[in-house]
């Protein structure tokens, strides 16, 4: 029901969803299921911007998966308690929480949550402004992706390190990252977004304004 509620684009009510599904599986004795079904609600939060909410459920989802043995939930709920954690400002704890879910997906060989962590330890370091670290994490993680064939993150991490480069001064690498990302078609909607909003922005920044304009008529 909260996959079909994100479907029509209605991420309130997929909360509520997760969220009795996680109470109802906790009151069961199904700590697995109910740590997955808390981290949903978690993750759906923290893209409504609910971030206090979100911080909660993520801690919550922490615990249970600790309890039942879950590292792989463990691991990623731990990285977006740390990407919340950056977000509001909480810098070394959303550090170190990171850390710690880095040690766990390592320790248990999980390399495609090592792969969604360093995604989200670049997007802390870029919410803190520290846009070198940023560029060099997702560079560490787009070849961590392309090295085990993840294509989804790829295109997910390209709109970010656009950014990032542009950030440091890198505008002709920003630049060959943004048209990249602007021709992969199968891009999230928010990647594309953010290569064509950066791309547009150096036009801008050259004195280039129609070719600006025409890139952010797109959006």
């Amino acid at each position: 029901i909260a996959s079909v509620h994100q479907m029509l684009n209605q991420p309130e009510q997929a909360v509520e969803t997760h969220r009795r599904a996680g109470e109802a599986f906790r009151q069961s004795g199904s700590l697995d299921d109910a740590a997955c079904e808390t981290l949903a609600a978690a993750g759906t939060l923290a893209g409504l911007v609910r971030l206090t909410e979100a911080r909660r459920e993520a801690q919550t989802a922490c615990n249970l998966a600790a309890e039942c043995g879950r590292p792989d939930v463990h691991a990623r709920a731990l990285a977006l308690l740390g990407h919340i954690e950056g977000v509001i400002g909480l810098e070394d704890s959303a550090e170190q929480s990171i850390r710690e879910a880095l040690r766990i997906a390592t320790e248990n060989d999980l390399t495609h949550v090592t792969v969604e962590i360093h995604r989200r330890l670049g997007a802390v370091r870029e919410g803190t402004a520290h846009f070198t670290q940023a560029r060099d994490t997702y560079f560490s993680t787009l070849e961590q992706c392309r090295r085990i064939g993840a294509q989804e993150v790829v295109l997910d991490c390209l709109g970010c390190l656009a950014w990032a480069l542009f950030r440091v001064g890198d505008w002709a690498h920003s630049s060959d990252v943004c048209r990249d990302v602007i021709r992969q078609r199968e891009a999230p909607p928010y990647s594309r977004g953010a290569g064509i909003a950066t791309l547009g922005l150096i036009h801008a920044l050259r004195g280039e304004f129609r070719r600006a304009r025409r890139l952010w008529q797109q959006l």
